[in-house]
């Protein structure tokens, strides 16, 4: 066995991580965005303070991920988590995305996500430890 050493990535390193893999993964699949990754983060203020905000990207097939989606608690049952996630979607439906997906915890929004059209694909029992980790998409 040859043998090697692990040691820590620089950015330069994981530029080039994520350009081999994304040329490997285009000549299984074309990608048809360009660029390859939109960042989409919105915010809602109210009094000119962050009542809610968004992290989340369009990806390669103008795919929606959402990484996340957080509303004041001051601030919940004002629809500004809905409007944000319908925000995304839209943008993401202009740009020709058919799909959305995101990922929460079962203390956190699933009912939330539910009640905006998406369907738990997978499950991760055990993360942390007594609780689990839902996997969610939306046809857009």
């Amino acid at each position: 066995m040859e043998s090697f050493i692990i040691q820590d990535a620089t950015q330069e390193d994981v530029q080039q991580f994520e350009a081999g893999m994304n040329a490997y993964n285009n000549t299984h699949v074309q990608f048809d965005q360009t660029p390859e990754f939109i960042m989409y983060n919105r915010t809602i203020k109210h009094d000119g303070k962050v009542a809610a905000g968004m992290v989340a990207e369009i990806y390669f097939w103008n795919v929606l991920t959402v990484s996340i989606l957080w509303v004041d608690e001051a601030h919940r049952g004002k629809g500004y988590g809905a409007a944000l996630l319908a925000d995304a979607e839209s943008e993401a439906r202009k740009r020709g995305g058919t799909l959305a997906h995101l990922n929460t915890f079962d203390f956190q929004a699933r009912e939330f996500y539910e009640k905006q059209g998406y369907a738990v694909f997978g499950v991760l029992e055990g993360y942390p430890e007594g609780r689990c980790r839902y996997y969610m998409s939306k046809k857009l």
